[in-house]
Parts: structure tokens; C-alpha cells; sequence
């Protein structure tokens, strides 16, 4: 009877954030293909990386799957949510991402799942905007998460700009365009909320490292689409340096300011995407203090990542991971809008 109680409690409240998980160990196993191939390692590590991220995405898909189908409204009620409707767009850059792990082996499987990701970060963003324009959100709703679909338009030229299909080019230009156009309207006003309006609470705080996070992948597209390294390059790339140093206390900070949630896994892939923004940024520039950042963030995303991973399978095993989860309550709060 405890085993089929706690069967529902888990799928009940399995969060669809949890794709951002799988962004993060992306994110790693292309840091370590990075690493391999500039020092001359075996690139098994890269490959393992890409291994698991595959088999925990499959798993995780057919979970949600199996929560959709045994508790409709409680997909429902996460996606109706201000807040948690935006992480969806973790499944979404999921499609978008993993087709780098699979080029290697077959770019035609790889092509029809970034394709997939495409359409269906476009069709978020634009019903998003359409619900925003209907129902403007309240001030105390304007938090870091909502980037999360505006950063899955600028993921899209990753994986495109290495394609050979002769389309994935311009397809790429479009959503990057488009991203930046949202970016720029956004950003100011989630970073103006943030200053201006109240802090996040603290089951939030490991999103403000989204905060971080367009600024590396913004630098990866434009040398992916210009093929060199120029001064807005140079820029896009220290400015995620920048805010990573100003918020990246949140990753230190994280055991002793609140229990594990999943909520944190939110720090991995802004984590990941600085590493390899930075790996790209040392072939231009052979400076000392060039080469040895991102020896640092890449142990520091490793370290990260597993012992997110290991906070993970201890609370799965022992049953703890969603029981009551604090950041529901928080998240629910949050999202009533101000009368």
C-alpha cells in the first residue's frame, strides 16, 4: 500500500524542470569532447556523458509520459502556472541539444529531432507572448525562469550552424534573430524586478543563474555564424564571466542555505554553457588566464553535476524527492496574481 502511495506521490509531483537536469549533463558531455580534443584525452568521458544523457532523457520522457497519462491535471495545472509553464521549454532545448551528441553517429536521426525542437520552440515562444499580451503579468511574476523560452530560441543555431542540411543555416538566423529580440526586451525587465521589486525566495535562488546564461550561448552563436573571434565576441563572452562571478555564489552557497530539491539543478546548465563558451574562447587566445578558466569550470561543472546527480539518486532510493516539496508551495504563492 506505501509502495503504491508513494508510486502516485512520485509522478504526481515529478516536475517537468527536471529536463533541465538533462540540459546540464548536455552541457558536460560537450564541455569534456571540448576538453578531450584540446588536451589530447581519451574522449570516452564526452562519450559516457552523451550515453547517459540519452538513456536518463528516454526515462525521463517516458516518466512524464506515464504522469501525463495518470494525472492529467496536474500537467495541466504546471502548465497554467506562471512560473513552472516556462520550464516546458527544458523538454523543448532538450530536442534542440542532443542532436549534437547523435551528429557523430547519424546526422540524419540527429536533423529530424533538431527540426522537431525547432518547431516546437517557436510554437512555445509565440503562445507565450500571445498569453503574456492577453493577461500581462503581475510584477511579482516577472522572475528568472521566463527566460528559459528566449534562451531556447538562441539554442537553436548550436546544433544548426554544424549541420550540413542547407536550410539549418537560415532556419538558425531566424530564431537567433528572433531570440535576441525578446532578450533585449526581457532581460532588463526581469534584472529591473529583481532591483526594484523583492528578491526571489529561496527555492528560487538557484535560477538566477539563468541570469548567466544567454550571454555564453549568445557568444557561441555569433562565432558559429561569423567563424571568428572579434570584439563582440570578446564582449558577449565576459560578460557571462561577469554575472557568473556575481551570482555563481549561489552554487557555493547552495548546502547551507536550504535541503536539496530538484529546483537546484537549475545551476548546471548555465554552469555548462560558460565552460564551453570558454573552451571555444581559449582556441582564439593563448593567454595564460585563457587557458586556465576553463580548466576551472570545467571541474567546477564536474563536481557540480555529480553531486547533483548523487543528491538525486539518494532522495529517488529513499523516497524523499518530491514528498512535500517546499518549492511547490513557494512557486504557488508567487504565481497568484497581485490584487
Amino acid at each position: 500500500m506505501n509502495a503504491v502511495k508513494h508510486d502516485i506521490s512520485f509522478l504526481q509531483f515529478l516536475p517537468v524542470s527536471l529536463f533541465g537536469g538533462i540540459l546540464g549533463l548536455t552541457g558536460l558531455s560537450f564541455s569534456w569532447r571540448l576538453a578531450s580534443a584540446k588536451w589530447g584525452l581519451n574522449p570516452l568521458t564526452g562519450a559516457a556523458f552523451g550515453a547517459i544523457v540519452i538513456l536518463l532523457f528516454l526515462l525521463l520522457l517516458v516518466t512524464y509520459i506515464n504522469k501525463w497519462i495518470r494525472f492529467p491535471q496536474s500537467v495541466k495545472a504546471e502548465f497554467k502556472d506562471f512560473v513552472s509553464v516556462a520550464f516546458f521549454a527544458t523538454f523543448i532545448v532538450s530536442l534542440l541539444l542532443i542532436p549534437g551528441i547523435l551528429l557523430t553517429y547519424h546526422e540524419g536521426v540527429a536533423t529530424v529531432i533538431w527540426l522537431a525542437g525547432v518547431v516546437f520552440i517557436i510554437i512555445f515562444n509565440l503562445y507565450l507572448l500571445q498569453q503574456w499580451l492577453k493577461r500581462p503579468l503581475p510584477s511579482g511574476n516577472i522572475l528568472t525562469p521566463l527566460l528559459l523560452p528566449v534562451i531556447g530560441l538562441l539554442d537553436v543555431p548550436i546544433v544548426g550552424s554544424l549541420l550540413q542540411w542547407p536550410a539549418a543555416r537560415e532556419i538558425s538566423l531566424f530564431c537567433f534573430a528572433a531570440g535576441c529580440s525578446l532578450f533585449i526586451i526581457l532581460y532588463p525587465v526581469i534584472m529591473a524586478r529583481l532591483l526594484f521589486v523583492s528578491a526571489l525566495p529561496e527555492t528560487l535562488q538557484p535560477t538566477l543563474l539563468f541570469l548567466v546564461l544567454p550571454y555564453p550561448i549568445l557568444y557561441l552563436d555569433y562565432i558559429g555564424f561569423s567563424g571568428s573571434n572579434d570584439i563582440l565576441s570578446s564582449v558577449l563572452y565576459y560578460s557571462g564571466i561577469f554575472l557568473l562571478l556575481i551570482f555563481g555564489s549561489k552554487i557555493l552557497f547552495l548546502p547551507k542555505s536550504c535541503p536539496f530539491r530538484v529546483g537546484w539543478w537549475a545551476v548546471s546548465f548555465p554552469l555548462t554553457a560558460i565552460t564551453i563558451s570558454a573552451f571555444r574562447y581559449s582556441e582564439y587566445h593563448q593567454q595564460l588566464i585563457s587557458q586556465v578558466i576553463p580548466v576551472l569550470l570545467l571541474a567546477l561543472s564536474t563536481c557540480t553535476i555529480i553531486y547533483l546527480m548523487f543528491q538525486t539518486t539518494y532522495r529517488i532510493l529513499t523516497k524523499q524527492l518530491f514528498i512535500n516539496d517546499p518549492t511547490k508551495a513557494d512557486t504557488a504563492k508567487i504565481s497568484e496574481p497581485n490584487h
